[in-house]
């Protein structure tokens, strides 16, 4: 499932958000723990995991074919979802970003030359 959230005057993000649920793994004081994906911008994203985790932990999240981005938990949103803040370089973003648009907007206009059936987005929610 994928949805764009617009934000709203009270929202807080620098980012634009997207509603995107997909298995991930995190990696954090020697565990691994598979988690699903809630929801994620180009800074952050927010996991539900039912393991317990306390905030300021460092980890890394492996989301598949968008990337492996290393971060830190800054808030726990409910129960068993927690918000983690990437630590990503400028490049990282920009791909991110590249990733995130084609899965929500479909292919870009730049390959709207290709044949029909070659436009396939690689990412399965």
């Amino acid at each position: 499932m994928i949805e764009n959230t617009p934000q709203s005057g009270q929202e807080r993000r620098k980012h634009e958000r997207f509603i995107i649920s997909k298995p991930v793994r995190l990696y954090f004081a020697d565990k691994s723990v598979a988690g699903t994906l809630r929801d994620i911008s180009v800074g952050g994203a927010a996991i539900r995991i039912h393991t317990p985790i306390d905030l300021d932990t460092k980890v890394k999240v492996d989301i598949g074919e968008l990337g492996t981005f290393s971060g830190q938990v800054v808030r726990q949103i409910e129960k068993e979802v927690f918000g983690v803040m990437f630590s990503i370089s400028a490049a990282q973003a920009v791909s991110l970003a590249a990733k995130l648009v084609i899965v929500y907007h479909g292919v870009a206009e730049a390959e709207s030359e290709e044949k029909p059936e070659d436009k396939r987005t690689p990412f399965a929610p």
